[in-house]
């Protein structure tokens, strides 16, 4: 007897996307202009995290620009003398905090000043 089970459709279910229309943001790096397309690939990021691969950041960092430039961005970053391990770190907050539109870390803890009203009062009635 032949089965009869529909396929599950997943990409529709869950609104997975290869193509489509992209939200970008630029942003000026190393003499020149960049385009980061906002969109954290979570997938991505737990492989890059992991530290298994050392492939991953290249491909990580490939993922958050468009397609099209990503070759010469990551080719840029190879170029550069004082990338050490903590300004590749900062670099990857920054561009994450882009792709994702949201700051990586908390805000500074400056003092607020008190707000003022924002109307007269008015006076009371006689």
């Amino acid at each position: 007897m032949a089965s009869t089970k529909k396929v599950l459709d997943l990409d529709a279910e869950l609104g997975l996307e290869l193509d489509g229309p992209q939200h970008t943001r630029k942003i000026k790096m190393l003499g020149r202009e960049w385009t980061i397309v906002c969109d954290v690939n979570s997938y991505a990021l737990s492989e890059m995290l992991s530290g298994t691969d050392p492939g991953a950041v290249a491909r990580f960092i490939s993922g958050l620009l468009l397609e099209e430039e990503a070759a010469a961005f990551n080719a840029a970053l190879g170029r550069v003398r004082n990338l050490d391990g903590e300004k590749l770190g900062e670099l990857l907050n920054k561009l994450i905090e882009v792709a994702a539109e949201r700051p990586t870390e908390p805000p500074s803890p400056s003092p607020r000043t008190a707000s003022r009203p924002t109307s007269v009062r008015k006076s009371p009635a006689r």
